[in-house]
């Protein structure tokens, strides 16, 4: 942990800082702490098998406090849910939980698969953390490489032990069922968001009230950012070629997340297959929406339906977010480029933010 040389911050540097967010991410690899002048914390490390970037407004704050605060409420979420580590609450359900058997669970795994089953229901089915086995079939657990098609018989049999169906919570309270031999549990589309949220309530707890969180690309912003506006986040452009800002918002007081099939893909016989599978059908999406960027008061609820209407696609995906309301930005291939559609929600909060102050 290093401290960096005390600068004066400059408007000019806040809005660099807020728009080259989303790019550095992937060159961040270890635990660093710095102090932004007299201002301005930022802490960077890993968790859950990706990075995480926190910066803090607050004058005279102590670095070393907050990376400890920051790094022992990431590690605690990633202690029940991490998918990977094979001591994990998550992992040992997975593992070690008979059919029709209840499992204890923390109170906080209980209320992340409630709110997966919630938006499972919500989305039609579009969303669905039971679909890991289906993803390891297509080659997306570590694998960078198709080199066969699963067959129908390999489809049809991982399929049988996926399903939200399968999970049973609270009965009694306090756990959780398999309904099939075979099933697994996967956060990943909502583990991230989870996590923000957790850091941001507790860091709001523990006095500081000018924050933005952000855990794999899921972010969310409180109060106001260094220069006394709202905090600059850069949505990418969903590009797999290059790093580039595709939109720019202003956000104070919301969470924003991301989904895209534009990073993770596999090429076989010149066909290309998104890792955004279809819970419904087992299989890769095959529409043209690249991504999906969703706008909302909780990360956890932004990351699971960024998922959701990326898989729903551009049509029914747009018709639903509307439907509930909800602040959605889709991004599409079209012949002459990329074509934004944001719901009328989107353009509302974007328009209501920036006019702030």
């Amino acid at each position: 942990m290093s401290a960096a040389r005390p600068r004066t911050p400059s408007p000019y540097r806040a809005l660099l800082s807020g728009l080259l967010l989303v790019l550095i991410l992937g060159s961040i690899a270890w635990l660093r702490a710095v102090a932004e002048g007299e201002d301005q914390v930022e802490i960077h490390g890993e968790t859950m098998g990706t990075t995480y970037a926190v910066k803090v407004v607050e004058p005279g704050a102590d670095v070393e406090r907050l990376a400890r605060t920051v790094q022992r409420e990431l590690d605690a979420v990633d202690a029940l849910m991490s998918h990977w580590a094979p001591d994990s609450q998550l992992s040992r359900f997975n593992a070690g939980a008979a059919v029709g058997e209840p499992f204890p669970i923390d109170d906080e795994l209980r209320r992340i698969l409630t709110l997966s089953q919630q938006l499972h229901g919500q989305s039609g089915g579009a969303f669905d953390i039971t679909v890991g086995p289906l993803v390891a079939l297509w080659g997306f657990h570590g694998v960078r490489q198709l080199s066969v098609l699963p067959d129908e018989a390999a489809l049809g049999a991982t399929r049988a032990r996926c399903g939200a169906q399968h999970l049973a919570l609270d009965r009694p309270p306090g756990t959780a069922i398999k309904g099939v031999a075979g099933l697994e549990l996967d956060l990943g589309g909502i583990a991230k968001g989870f996590a923000v949220d957790r850091l941001s309530e507790a860091l709001a707890g523990r006095g500081h009230d000018r924050t933005l969180v952000e855990v794999g690309g899921e972010m969310r912003a409180r109060g106001t950012a260094l220069d006394g506006g709202p905090w600059r986040i850069a949505i990418e452009k969903p590009d797999p070629t290059q790093r580039a800002i595709h939109q720019v918002v202003e956000l104070s007081g919301l969470a924003l997340a991301t989904s895209g099939d534009y990073r993770n893909f596999h090429e076989l016989d010149g066909q290309r297959y998104s890792h955004t599978l279809d819970p419904r059908t087992g299989r890769p999406v095959e529409h043209e929406l690249a991504s999906v960027t969703v706008l909302h008061e909780r990360c956890a609820d932004a990351d699971a339906w960024a998922t959701a209407l990326l898989v729903l696609g551009p049509e029914e995906g747009l018709a639903l977010a509307e439907e509930r309301c909800l602040a959605a930005l889709f991004v599409r291939r079209a012949e002459d480029g990329l074509l934004s559609t944001p719901t009328a929600r989107f353009d509302q909060i974007v328009t209501e933010q920036g006019d702030g102050p």
